[in-house]
């Protein structure tokens, strides 16, 4: 039962995790699309949406020396 018990622990955190990651995504995103405003094409515009997709799908993280979430402690 313990077990049982970390392991939804554990897939709580990740949910969470993702879905902070995901938003954060979804303000650079928009942040992007207000600076550029209509300068972008639409093919542009659907592939950084697809990009937000690909972020809540994905089941993994992506390790990388360079990323906004690297500023934030991990616990």
């Amino acid at each position: 039962m313990i077990l049982f018990q970390e392991h939804l622990q554990d897939a709580f955190l990740w949910i969470v995790r993702s879905s902070f990651q995901a938003t954060i995504l979804l303000c650079i995103i928009l942040l992007i699309r207000a600076v550029v405003r209509r300068r972008f094409q639409f093919r542009m515009v659907y592939w950084l949406w697809m990009l937000l997709l690909l972020r809540l799908i994905w089941p993994f993280d992506v390790q990388t020396t360079f990323s906004v979430f690297n500023l934030i402690p991990r616990q």
